[in-house]
């Protein structure tokens, strides 16, 4: 009986992996607000009812997308913030992870772009304040510590309040994925958006920086 049991576990959970990387292809296609649960009945060969029993909608859906591709960034990001010697540094590679993943079209950078279309969404206030165990709890803390070590070392203002500039930090980033995931693929130029968050980013990197540091270093 075990096994059996096992078994099918195993099959409901490839489904869902099966689901999870078609909706991520419709993503690419058609852009997030563009398909719908029948498009991806359709692509798998399913009726809607059996897509159901995975997925009791869209919107659940795509906020199991967006917490595979925040985990999947944190995982890739957080070896290289922890080898940053000042905190400066560590927002810069911050930005650089950021535009290096955004810059590939990272599938898992689109299926964060859903922040604006799901009802529930992102549940930015409630990580900023420091409740649950989300994965945007874990950018928040993330973003948190790379801006307490860089106050403790000197290399970031002093004036400037944490939170603040992380739940700033997180809304800019978001903002323009949430954008660009609403695009049709041919519509996305990945390497004109890239240069413009480059002037962006730097734009706001020297704003943090304090005095102490050679603000005209602070390339992207």
């Amino acid at each position: 009986m075990m096994g059996i049991a096992d078994r099918k576990i195993r099959e409901r959970e490839a489904r869902r992996a099966a689901i999870l990387e078609q909706a991520m292809q419709l993503i690419h296609e058609k852009g997030v607000n563009s398909f719908n649960m029948q498009d991806l009945a359709d692509r798998l060969e399913l009726s809607k009812a059996t897509l159901y029993l995975s997925f009791k909608s869209k919107e659940e859906l795509l906020s199991e997308l967006m917490s595979d591709a925040l985990d999947e960034f944190i995982r890739s990001v957080e070896p290289q913030i922890s080898d940053s010697k000042t905190g400066i540094e560590g927002l810069r590679k911050l930005w650089l992870c950021y535009l290096e993943n955004f810059s590939k079209e990272n599938e898992l950078f689109l299926a964060m772009g859903i922040q604006n279309t799901l009802a529930v969404g992102m549940p930015l206030h409630t990580a900023i304040s420091g409740d649950g165990n989300s994965s945007m709890q874990k950018i928040v803390s993330l973003i948190n510590n790379i801006l307490q070590h860089g106050l403790a070392d000197g290399t970031l203002d002093a004036s400037i309040q944490p939170a603040q500039v992380t739940k700033m930090l997180i809304l800019i980033a978001t903002g323009i994925i949430q954008s660009v995931a609403q695009l049709p693929e041919e519509l996305r130029d990945p390497n004109k958006i890239t240069q413009e968050m480059k002037s962006i980013f730097e734009i706001i990197l020297r704003g943090l920086a304090s005095d102490r540091v050679d603000k005209t270093n602070l390339h992207l």
